[in-house]
């Protein structure tokens, strides 16, 4: 099964959905616009597919454990603490 975003632009979702690469931002309340990207995606399923793909893998490589871990001691390292 494809999985894909279509969300409303709020903060948050914004800066992890690229619109038309890794998901479709819409103006909260716009409904014509949500029916077209549904309307789209059904379509062009391999859009849907590409989606699916580019989203996952965003969250996939920004978002795992490893690299929290990683930024988090940058930011430790970072820190500069007077005794």
């Amino acid at each position: 099964m494809d999985l894909y975003v279509i969300a409303t632009i709020v903060v948050g979702l914004s800066e992890l959905i690229e619109d038309g690469k890794s998901g479709f931002l819409i103006e909260k309340g716009d409904y014509q616009e949500l029916i077209n990207k549904i309307n789209l995606i059904l379509n062009d399923p391999a859009l849907g597919k590409l989606l699916g793909k580019t989203g996952k893998d965003y969250v996939s490589n920004n978002f795992n454990w490893k690299k929290i871990a990683d930024d988090f001691v940058k930011i430790l390292k970072n820190i500069k603490i007077g005794f």
